[in-house]
């Protein structure tokens, strides 16, 4: 069954699987965040997927996260295609979730590895309404402007944001260092919101740990 066909059963026709996910959904509750990122705490994949296998199955739901390579034009990416499935036959519309891989000094293989888990676990939360992280954003948002910071040079603020994020590792990882950098690659630093920031140096501290097991 092709998305156009799933776009023209009427409504009725999911019925089972919509009433059957409210209820899961009703039932679920935020995992536990203990894992320490920099700057921030989330929940595992394994945490996440223990949740789901509880609830699922007693409303007669599973889902499936097929992986694509992606190969684009400014690099390679993973994308990862969650589906969820009712016991009655029913099913939802295909969700899409792609990031980057990134692999600095890491390989290849070890790349894809810690950018699948990665993306594995943001679709799965995105998709069951499941808040998997400390929301920082918010915070970061409301504290009062330095101005020190403010008069700081692009350089001394790409550093300091570095700094703020633990992502010294990951900068050298990448040849970046502030003092010597290119204006275009500390400018691109600096449009990076904390999301995408804490989202490259968790991926790099997973393949990290990875590397050494």
């Amino acid at each position: 069954m092709n998305n156009e066909n799933i776009e023209s059963i009427p409504f009725m026709e999911f019925k089972d699987i919509y009433s059957a996910l409210a209820q899961a959904q009703a039932e679920l509750s935020n995992p536990v965040k203990n894992t320490q990122g920099y700057g921030y705490k989330y929940a595992s994949l394994d945490q996440i997927v223990d949740l789901l296998r509880q609830v699922l199955p007693k409303h007669g739901l599973s889902y499936t996260q097929n992986l694509q390579d992606d190969l684009g034009e400014q690099g390679n990416f993973v994308s990862i295609e969650t589906i969820i499935f009712h016991k009655s036959g029913q099913r939802l519309q295909p969700s899409y979730f792609r990031m980057p891989v990134e692999a600095g000094k890491m390989s290849l293989a070890q790349a894809y590895g810690s950018t699948i888990t990665y993306a594995r676990r943001y679709a799965l939360s995105a998709v069951f309404g499941l808040a998997s992280e400390t929301d920082t954003d918010g915070h970061v948002e409301k504290k009062p402007k330095n101005k020190h910071v403010e008069e700081l040079s692009l350089q001394d603020r790409v550093a300091l944001k570095i700094k703020e994020f633990g992502a010294e590792e990951y900068a050298a990882s990448k040849g970046i260092v502030p003092a010597t950098a290119a204006q275009k690659t500390l400018k691109a630093i600096m449009a990076l919101s904390d999301t995408d920031m804490r989202k490259r140096v968790e991926a790099f501290k997973q393949s990290q740990e990875e590397d050494a097991a």
